[in-house]
């Protein structure tokens, strides 16, 4: 997505690209992600060295001993990265990059967690990172950055403008702007 600007009488919104944002691998995590690209510096935070195993199976055997719940990465690589805990169909731009491991939760929580991690970090990766910047005729009143994903209702961003919205202009404008929110 590229940056947006919302213009309601003197109201201006500007959707922007977060040039700055912060990896979601320095929070606090419920995973930790051990991934190998020649390319990419992609997170291994455990300090596995991959020339250590002779295969995907036995790396997995080893962490298997050390952790409740291992999942496979895969990668596809192509305009843009994505990544799955189940192989892609395609066989030339995507491949297996490493694990990610997890203590915490019952099955079903790790498998959440996995997920959403994993999500999270595919967003940092692309570029997928958004700020909103609200003006009241040119003045700046108000700015949030952080918002991961193109989604902006599921990343929260337009929650976040809502708020700020309510506390500057009438609802009529305030709805005028989200519904024309990409």
């Amino acid at each position: 997505m590229k940056d947006q600007t919302i213009n309601v009488e003197n109201i201006s919104v500007e959707i922007i690209v977060d040039d700055y944002a912060e990896s979601p691998r320095e929070w606090c995590n419920a995973t930790k992600f051990v991934m190998f690209h020649k390319r990419l510096n992609l997170p291994n935070e455990l300090g596995i060295r991959n020339e250590d195993y002779n295969s995907w199976n036995e790396m997995k055997d080893a962490l298997d001993k050390q952790y409740k719940w291992v999942y496979p990465v895969f990668m596809h690589d192509h305009s843009g990265v994505a990544f799955s805990i189940n192989s892609f169909d395609c066989k030339f731009d995507s491949g297996q990059v490493g694990f990610i491991v997890s203590d915490e939760g019952n099955a079903h929580e790790a498998y959440i967690n996995v997920t959403e991690e994993l999500k999270e970090f595919a967003h940092y990766m692309n570029g997928d990172v958004y700020g909103v910047r609200v003006f009241e005729d040119t003045e700046m009143i108000d700015f949030h950055y952080g918002y991961y994903g193109c989604d902006h209702e599921d990343s929260g961003l337009k929650d976040e403008l809502d708020s700020c919205l309510s506390r500057i202009t009438t609802d009529e404008i305030k709805q005028q702007i989200l519904n024309q929110l990409s």
